[in-house]
């Protein structure tokens, strides 16, 4: 029965995760992440994913759960995750924002293992559903109320050593979201790396509002410093197909490689 909940949930939440490939300029492979839509506007979508993606030289491209890819544009970046923009998917879904935070429950992350394979879902539980901590004065550290931790047996990392899961949707068995993957729990203990730390979705706009400095919605601060980008830059020189090349495989790649709110 509960593997029936873990099928229904990842098939309603696949639409929503995306695998974010990044490419040299002669579109060699150089690393993959995670990533999530977090809004879908008229004319264009927009993806959450892990900072270090984002570097200097190549390309972006975002593969869908559909099979299809675009070519990706750097909105904004911060210390930890980036937002980037393409032409707007109309097969794919923005995550659902659950309204509770996380209590003692099942969890599931889609986890990519390759962006020419499907993602898999990966059973955890929410061990514990805040994190209050105190500095060395014993003061509470105000930000640690953002956060909570979940067990999810999956160590994927890139090339440098960073956590490709980092933000990757938290769901239930519903396929709602709840958090979004922040970072590892410890780095030297296997089982410590096993356990993650998760932001919870309701304090997303806090941190996206840190990212952007405007004093409107999160959702309308994309969309006018997309609008921007685009008078800025000109429109983005996609072919119709939207399609790009498939990244070359170096030898060191292995086997890989409307929001709700």
């Amino acid at each position: 029965m509960l593997e029936d909940e873990y099928r229904y949930a990842s098939e309603k939440a696949r639409r929503s995760v995306v695998t974010v490939v990044r490419v040299d300029p002669s579109n060699a492979f150089v690393d993959r992440c995670v990533g999530c839509v977090i809004l879908n506007s008229a004319e264009s979508t927009f993806i959450m994913t892990a900072a270090f993606m984002v570097g200097d030289g190549g390309s972006l491209q975002v593969h869908f759960d559909d099979d299809s890819t675009k070519l990706a544009d750097v909105l904004l970046t911060g210390e930890w995750f980036a937002i980037l923009t393409v032409q707007r998917h109309k097969a794919c879904q923005a995550i659902h924002f659950r309204e509770m935070k996380a209590c003692r429950e099942e969890v599931i992350v889609l986890a990519p293992i390759s962006y020419q394979m499907p993602h898999i879902h990966v059973n955890g539980f929410v061990v514990a559903p805040s994190i209050i901590g105190k500095d060395g004065q014993m003061c509470r550290v105000e930000e640690s109320k953002s956060y909570f931790l979940i067990t999810c047996p999956c160590q994927d990392q890139g090339q440098l050593n960073q956590n490709r899961l980092i933000s990757s949707p938290v769901f239930d068995t519903l396929g709602n979201a709840f958090g979004i993957i922040y970072d590892d729990c410890g780095v030297n203990k296997l089982a410590l790396r096993l356990v993650k730390r998760a932001l919870h979705i309701k304090d997303l706009p806090d941190l996206l509002k840190g990212m952007h400095k405007m004093n409107i919605s999160w959702q309308e601060a994309l969309r006018t410093l997309d609008k921007t980008r685009q008078e800025s830059f000109g429109k983005r020189t996609v072919p119709p197909s939207d399609m790009s090349p498939q990244p070359k495989r170096r030898n060191t790649e292995a086997v890989d490689d409307e929001s709700h709110a």
